[in-house]
């Protein structure tokens, strides 16, 4: 988003966000959004200003260095790709989440648990097989 801003209409609209596991990362992401929708653009000075976002910032300018320039040619294909990514990555600690809890609700004899997170997992295999 940082690269091609214009693609935060689609992040927004898509929930790609809600996809996001780090918290610092997701925020960051919702702030180039709102940034984006305000002035058209995204400054990475602007959205990160404060002395606590330094860390980061240089994370980035880093990363902006180091990465290699991007064909234009490739840009939707790597921006389709880095968000089934980003997707898959979210639906494997969801299903490592849920087999955790199934483990503990066994272990308890927790029937009405066990049940409700059997229909979750069931809703979450639908939802992942519609992702792809």
């Amino acid at each position: 988003m940082l690269e091609y801003p214009q693609k935060t209409t689609y992040v927004e609209n898509e929930k790609v966000l809600d996809f996001f596991l780090h918290p610092e990362l997701k925020n960051l992401g919702e702030k180039i959004v709102e940034a984006y929708k305000l002035l058209g653009f995204v400054d990475i000075n602007v959205i990160l200003s404060a002395d606590d976002d330094r860390s980061l910032r240089e994370k980035i300018y880093k990363l902006s260095i180091e990465a290699p320039p991007t064909d234009d040619t490739m840009v939707e294909k790597n921006f389709t790709d880095t968000i089934r990514r980003i997707k898959e990555k979210w639906y494997k600690d969801q299903h490592r989440q849920l087999k955790l809890k199934l483990a503990r609700a066994q272990e308890s004899g927790d029937e009405e648990i066990l049940s409700s997170l059997l229909h979750e997992k069931k809703e979450l295999i639908t939802k992942e097989r519609e992702l792809r």
